[in-house]
């Protein structure tokens, strides 16, 4: 009989543990069983019981609430925005075309970001490869549930691939992010003055901006944390990594390997993240040029200061947001600072359909294009293939982050 598909989560453990069909690890080495081929799905993981109940049922909430609110706005502003799309289809040509260069660079600045932070946890791969890698994690955000921990598989998968250490390709990911949330608070920071003027109240700005700079301090503290408190980190790692596996016989699985000395070595050589930051700013930039682009499309005008500013509160409100990519946050927040900047309703639904078509459904598409040429060009079964080996720190450590943080 074939062998079935396995989910991600069913692949932790350490090397030498014992293996089921085509090289890959069974239930025998969570449990300690002997494996058994017929019973694969027999023993239940702890990671396949989902998140907690009180998160499956506050998300739907939140993205029902928004759903109101956006129903509600449509229906209030049902007259002005049956125009919108005809504005936008009737845009010109060049400001197509400069769209899909921003939206190009927008991808492959995030790439380099991605492609530095992997280059600090000893993961080296190319510009194109790492720009594929984050149009793919750029799909699974949008589209699959818990689209981080899908992400985080993504990257240890490629880690572990070109070095055998899947922590490596975890927390490069974790300082990628890391890096993306410190250039867009150096962005809103010195754009603060112009945004307190798009409409909003200046107390709501400096309240969402004060958030989002706190958590961004706390993000860079972890990093100092799992430097100065590394050897006792470590141990509550394989700790708590010996427990999820259920294991009844302690199996070495090396200190080095572990997502939080990867992580305090990348603190380490802290001033390599200079290229990455670099990186991120210029992605600050294209983001910023689409929405002058979405605004000069829609028959407006708006500087490029103005962009900055309305690109950076609108980023900052989705990111903060408990929905994925901000949906509907950012296009709320938009909607209202283009409003109060001049524009009629109809262009500024116009400015926000093309704005959000290049930043978030043009590299959704390319991310599931991408995807595909990932999975196509995976090793044989033999070797450590994309999406197949997975080790318990690489999913626990990075989703506890993400969870707290």
């Amino acid at each position: 009989m074939a062998d079935s598909p396995r989910r991600p989560s069913e692949y932790l453990g350490c090397p030498g543990r014992e293996q089921g069909p085509r090289g890959r690890l069974g239930p025998s080495a969570l449990s300690g069983r002997r494996y058994d081929p017929r019973h694969r799905n027999r023993y239940p993981l702890p990671m396949s019981q989902g998140p907690p109940r009180h998160l499956r049922r506050f998300r739907p909430a939140g993205v029902s609430l928004l759903a109101a609110l956006g129903v509600w706005y449509l229906v209030d502003h049902r007259h002005g925005l049956f125009g919108a799309a005809r504005i936008a289809g009737g845009a010109p040509p060049r400001d197509w075309v400069l769209g899909f260069l921003a939206s190009a660079v927008l991808a492959v600045s995030t790439g380099g970001v991605y492609r530095e932070c992997l280059a600090t946890a000893g993961v080296d791969v190319s510009l194109a490869r790492a720009t594929r890698l984050s149009l793919a994690s750029h799909f699974f955000n949008c589209a699959v549930p818990g689209g981080k921990l899908s992400s985080i598989v993504l990257f240890t998968s490629e880690a572990d691939r070109r070095t055998g250490v899947p922590g490596r390709g975890a927390a490069g990911f974790f300082t990628a992010s890391l890096v993306g949330r410190v250039g867009l608070t150096v962005v809103a920071l010195a754009t603060l003055p112009l945004t307190a003027r798009v409409g909003m109240a200046r107390i709501a700005v400096l309240l969402l901006f004060a958030v989002y700079t706190a958590i961004t301090c706390a993000r860079v503290g972890v990093f100092a944390l799992l430097h100065r408190r590394h050897d006792r980190l470590v141990n509550l790692e394989l700790r708590a990594r010996a427990r999820m596996r259920r294991s009844t016989r302690n199996v070495d699985c090396g200190n080095s390997s572990t997502w939080t000395a990867c992580v305090a070595d990348q603190w380490a050589q802290r001033s390599r993240f200079l290229p990455a930051l670099a990186w991120s700013l210029v992605g600050k930039i294209a983001g910023a040029a689409l929405v002058t682009v979405g605004v000069h499309a829609a028959g407006g005008s708006v500087s490029f200061t103005t962009a900055v500013s309305l690109y950076a509160l609108a980023t900052v409100a989705g990111s903060l947001a408990l929905v994925p990519v901000g949906l509907g946050v950012v296009e709320l927040t938009m909607m209202h600072s283009l409003t109060s900047s001049g524009l009629a309703i109809p262009q500024a639904a116009a400015a926000l359909i093309i704005y959000r078509l290049f930043q978030l459904w043009l590299p959704m598409l390319a991310g599931l294009i991408g995807l595909v040429g990932l999975r196509r060009r995976t090793p044989p079964p033999e070797a450590p293939a994309l999406v197949l080996t997975l080790e318990g720190p690489t999913v626990v450590a990075p989703a506890v982050a993400a969870a707290v943080l």
